[in-house]
């Protein structure tokens, strides 16, 4: 019994002994492990590894938004017959301009051919001719347009200006003044010689010339002479009913009588009329005068 229980003494002791040494060589080897991982591996400084963290957090909240984001998914295109769009032509501004200018220049080159037009008009109406043809001369006047003449009155007596010699005067053309200012004494003669030619004088017929003559009256001078044959006309048709009065010598024809002398005294132009009118005045008061007399009695 002591034999066996000193060898199994002894034999705890061995396998704690290797147990020991096991223990030992394990902790020994761990040390050396974690020196050469250490070794290995680069130690970090705090400043690596917060951007270490900050690298991680900015990946982890990127990451969901990437993954939302959802690119477009081309589809296939249907077959489709080709459109042809006409294209729209643009004039440059440059051109524009020039047709505005074209525009402008040919405006005013219509508006320049209306003037030459209206110019040639206004003094191609303003000529005028005398043609003798054999006891008559014609008129002949231009047209409103820039050629062409017209015959605008035949006389059958109208004598035309002479010189020293007594040789008619026919000029290629005369101005309106001119033809005018003949016709105008053609037309007054003829209203004298039918006042002068009879013993009682056809007024309307004088009245007629005078309103002739008064056509181609174009100066003021011509249109008072006019007026003043006019008025010596009335004058002298007045100045019969006067005397027609004096002659029945009654109180109603002397007061008419009176009537017509206040007409004459506004259109007598000439002493020798307004002496008349005053002579008939005083002989038609003397008339009414004696009548009242006469009546009284």
């Amino acid at each position: 019994m002591g034999r066996d229980s000193l060898l199994k003494g002894t034999e705890e002791k061995k396998e704690k002994a290797k147990k020991k040494s096991k223990e030992t060589k394990t902790s020994q080897e761990v040390p050396e492990a974690k020196s050469k991982i250490e070794e290995k591996e680069p130690k970090s400084t705090p400043a690596q590894v917060a951007d270490v963290i900050e690298g991680t957090v900015t990946q982890t909240t990127e990451e969901p938004e990437k993954e939302l984001v959802q690119e477009p998914v081309e589809k296939p295109e249907s077959h489709k017959e080709p459109v042809f769009v006409k294209p729209e032509v643009t004039m440059p501004s440059i051109q524009k301009t020039e047709k505005n200018t074209i525009w402008i220049y040919g405006g005013a080159a219509v508006l320049l051919l209306l003037l030459v037009l209206l110019t040639a008009s206004f003094t191609n109406s303003n000529i005028f001719a005398f043609k003798q043809k054999d006891n008559t001369v014609e008129l002949w006047g231009g047209y409103f347009a820039p050629m062409g003449m017209g015959t605008v009155r035949t006389f059958s007596d109208l004598v035309l200006p002479t010189d020293e010699e007594g040789k008619t005067i026919i000029k290629d053309t005369y101005t309106k003044g001119e033809a005018y200012d003949i016709v105008f004494q053609y037309f007054l003669a003829k209203a004298d010689e039918a006042l002068s030619r009879q013993e009682v004088p056809d007024l309307k017929e004088i009245n007629a010339l005078l309103e002739e003559a008064r056509k181609y009256a174009l100066t003021d001078s011509a249109k008072e002479t006019v007026s003043l044959r006019k008025n010596g006309l009335r004058f002298l048709v007045l100045m019969g009913k006067v005397n027609l009065a004096l002659a029945r010598n009654t109180a109603e024809d002397l007061i008419a009588a009176q009537e017509h002398l206040a007409e004459i005294d506004q259109i007598a132009a000439t002493p020798i009329q307004r002496q008349m009118a005053k002579e008939k005045a005083s002989a038609i008061n003397s008339a009414l005068e004696k009548l009242s007399a006469e009546g009284k009695d």
